[in-house]
């Protein structure tokens, strides 16, 4: 994780690209299969649209840095093999506090199908 994370720092990411980075490890909990774009609704998946978004964004705002969406999706492969606990220190930390994602994203979802 300590290799990843310094690449991240390296990188100099701007706000935007975390707030996706952030989005894409996301959908890893609501979804594993997203991973991998396998989960279709309407013809897109959650994870696809987002990594989309990054690419023109980072296209846009970075076009003499040819590879540097390349570099953030090596990053995202690199980071499935990182555990649940080691992402939500790094990435979630001062949003949940001592509360696991699993346990926020799972009463969403409750919270969500209850509802409909």
């Amino acid at each position: 994780m300590q290799d990843i994370y310094n690449r991240i720092l390296h990188m100099n990411l701007d706000c935007v690209e975390y707030f996706h980075l952030k989005l894409l490890l996301l959908c890893r909990w609501i979804d594993p299969n997203m991973n991998n774009n396998h989960n279709h609704t309407n013809g897109h998946s959650l994870f696809g649209d987002h990594l989309i978004a990054l690419e023109t964004h980072v296209r846009r705002t970075y076009p003499l840095q040819l590879q540097r969406f390349e570099q953030l999706k090596s990053l995202l492969t690199n980071l499935r093999a990182v555990s649940s606990p080691e992402i939500q220190n790094v990435f979630f930390k001062n949003v949940l506090g001592y509360c696991s994602i699993e346990l926020i994203l799972r009463n969403l979802y409750e919270t969500i199908t209850v509802s409909l």
